[in-house]
């Protein structure tokens, strides 16, 4: 394995899934590479990784968007830290933040009830507020 197959294995992967997840699902990760690489090709792997890496807004910008918002993630995130959430929250006041415990970048795959449970929650909230009941 080589290219882009090989950063997905050993820095992608390990980023965005936490070790839980990756001890409970190992005989699932080659299958998850193989659909990932049927599905895009190297140069636009390559584009996306140096778009993320770019990608940003300043703490202005974000403190001038007007509608709420619920921002997630997982503790041991380390494609999108905590911390730069938790910055991203601050300077967006009308946003929440929820961190879900022993997962990383895909909290809606690593722990799927809580994740359901999370956004109910936000929807239900927002519904009754928007409706002042």
């Amino acid at each position: 394995a080589g290219g882009f197959e090989s950063l997905y294995r050993s820095t992608i992967i390990p980023s965005i899934f936490s070790d839980r997840f990756l001890s409970e699902n190992k005989d699932r990760m080659n299958d998850v590479v193989a659909s990932t690489l049927a599905r895009i090709k190297h140069e636009s792997a390559i584009g996306m990784i140096e778009a993320a890496i770019d990608f940003g807004y300043s703490p202005k910008e974000i403190s001038e968007i007007k509608v709420g918002a619920l921002l997630m993630s997982g503790d041991g995130d380390l494609f999108s830290p905590p911390f730069t959430i938790e910055q991203t929250r601050e300077a967006w006041g009308k946003s929440e933040y929820y961190k879900f415990n022993n997962c990383a970048h895909f909290p809606q795959r690593e722990s799927l009830e809580e994740y359901v449970s999370v956004v109910k929650e936000y929807l239900i909230r927002k519904t009754l507020e928007l409706s002042g009941i």
